[in-house]
C-alpha cells in the first residue's frame, strides 16, 4: 500500500543519510601515496567521459501556446475551452524530464484533449507567471472557461498522476456546468441547488498539494461553496452532511484568516461530533496535521516529523479518503527532500576525501623534497671534510 511504501521509503532515506554524513566525517584512504613510492601508471584511475547534457526541449507539445502576450494571464487563456497551463523553464530538470517522459504518452495526451495548452516560461514572461503565484516550478494550474481558477499542481508528476488530476477536474466542470445549465431552466429548484452546493464544496476541498494549494487558491473556493451552500438551506435543504460541511469550511476559512488557535479548538470538537462518520473524521484528522505542520512552522521548525507521521497516517487509516492524494505529495515531498540531503551529503564526502588526498600528497611530498635536501647537504659537508684533510 501507498503508506507502508512511503514509511519503507523514509526509513531507508534517512539511515542512507546518516551513513552519508560518516563517510564525510571518516578520514580518506589509499588515496595519499607513501612516502618515497610512485604510483604506478596503471594504478592511476581511468578519466571519466565528459557528460554530455541532454537537449533543451522549448516545450513539451507542438500544440501548446508558448508565444504569450504580455499583457496578462488571463489575456492568453481560452474563450471556449477550460485552459490546462505549465509554468517552467529551460533550466528546470524535473520540467525537462516531464517534457520527455510523460507529456508524450497517449494517456496524457489524450487526457489534454479537454484543454486548451498554455506553456509559460517563466524566465522569458516572469510578469504573466507571477500573475498566477507560483512558488516553484514546474507548476500547474487548470482554469475554466470563465478563466477562474479550479486547481493547481506543484512539482513533478508521472503521466497518471497528471491525467487522474486533469480528468478529475474536467468531471468536476462539467458536472457543475450541467447543474447551471438546469438551473436557468428551473430557477431556485431545491434539488438543484443541493447538487449544486455539493459540488462547489467538492471543488474547494480537492487538494492536490498541502501548501500552495491551501495559501493560495482556496479562499474563493470556499466563499463559492459556502454560498451554494447557503443558497440551498435557505430553499429548504437542512441536510446534517451539508451542515457539517459547511462547519467544516468555516473552520478551515479562520485558519486561512491566520486564527490558528481558534480554528484549532473548533476543529478539536469538530473530530469528536463526527467521530462516528468516517468521511468528516478523516476530513478532521487531515486538518489537524496541517494545523501540526502551521503550528510547528510558527515555532522556527522549517520541516518537523511530527506532522510528517500525522499524514502517513492518515493514508494508512483513510487509504481512498479525500485528502490522500494531498497527504501522498506531502510524503512524497519529504522524500525528495531527504533525497537531497543524501546527495548534498555524499557530494560533500567526496569534496572532502578529495580535499584530504590532496593535502596529503602535498604533505608527503614536502616529507620527501625535505629528505632529499637533507641528504645532499650531508654529502656536501663529507666532500668539504675530505677536500680539508
Amino acid at each position: 500500500m501507498r503508506f507502508e511504501r512511503f514509511q519503507r521509503a523514509i526509513v531507508t532515506l534517512i539511515m542512507i543519510a546518516f551513513a552519508s554524513v560518516a563517510i564525510a566525517a571518516s578520514p580518506a584512504t589509499g588515496t595519499a601515496p607513501k612516502p618515497g613510492v610512485k604510483k604506478s601508471a596503471s594504478a592511476r584511475p581511468t578519466p571519466k567521459p565528459k557528460h554530455t547534457p541532454p537537449a533543451v526541449i522549448e516545450k513539451p507539445l507542438g500544440t501548446w501556446k508558448s508565444k504569450l502576450t504580455t499583457t496578462s494571464l488571463a489575456s492568453n487563456l481560452s474563450q471556449t475551452k477550460p485552459t490546462f497551463v505549465m509554468i517552467s523553464a529551460n533550466w528546470c530538470p524535473f520540467c525537462k524530464k516531464m517534457k520527455k517522459d510523460v507529456f508524450p504518452t497517449t494517456t496524457v495526451q489524450a487526457a489534454l484533449t479537454n484543454w486548451d495548452l498554455v506553456y509559460i516560461d517563466s524566465d522569458t514572461y516572469p510578469k504573466v507567471a507571477a500573475e498566477a503565484k507560483h512558488r516553484s516550478i514546474p507548476f500547474f494550474v487548470l482554469y475554466d472557461k470563465n478563466h477562474q481558477e479550479v486547481s493547481r499542481f506543484t512539482h513533478e508528476m508521472n503521466a497518471d498522476q497528471l491525467s487522474a488530476w486533469t480528468n478529475d477536474v474536467y468531471a468536476r466542470m462539467g458536472e457543475l456546468d450541467k447543474i447551471d445549465a438546469d438551473l436557468k431552466a428551473k430557477p431556485g429548484d431545491p434539488q438543484l441547488l443541493s447538487r449544486r452546493a455539493n459540488a462547489l464544496v467538492g471543488i474547494a476541498l480537492k487538494i492536490q498539494n498541502v501548501d500552495s494549494r491551501i495559501t493560495v487558491a482556496m479562499p474563493a473556493h470556499l466563499k463559492a461553496a459556502m454560498d451554494a451552500v447557503k443558497q440551498a438551506q435557505a430553499a429548504g435543504d437542512n441536510s446534517a452532511g451539508l451542515k457539517a460541511q459547511m462547519q467544516l469550511m468555516e473552520i478551515i476559512q479562520q485558519y486561512l484568516n491566520n486564527d490558528l488557535a481558534g480554528a484549532s479548538g473548533k476543529l478539536d470538537q469538530f473530530a469528536k461530533t463526527y467521530a462516528a462518520d468516517k468521511d468528516l473524521a478523516s476530513d478532521a484528522f487531515f486538518w489537524n496535521a496541517v494545523f501540526t505542520m502551521k503550528k510547528n512552522a510558527t515555532r522556527g521548525r522549517s520541516h518537523d516529523m511530527e506532522s510528517d507521521r500525522m499524514f502517513e497516517d492518515y493514508l494508512m487509516k483513510y487509504p481512498t479518503g479525500r485528502f490522500a492524494d494531498a497527504s501522498s505529495h506531502r510524503l512524497e515531498t519529504v522524500i525528495a527532500a531527504i533525497q537531497k540531503v543524501i546527495n548534498d551529503s555524499a557530494k560533500k564526502a567526496k569534496t572532502e576525501r578529495a580535499k584530504a588526498a590532496k593535502a596529503q600528497q602535498l604533505k608527503d611530498r614536502a616529507a620527501q623534497k625535505g629528505a632529499g635536501d637533507t641528504g645532499t647537504d650531508d654529502d656536501s659537508s663529507k666532500s668539504d671534510e675530505s677536500t680539508s684533510n
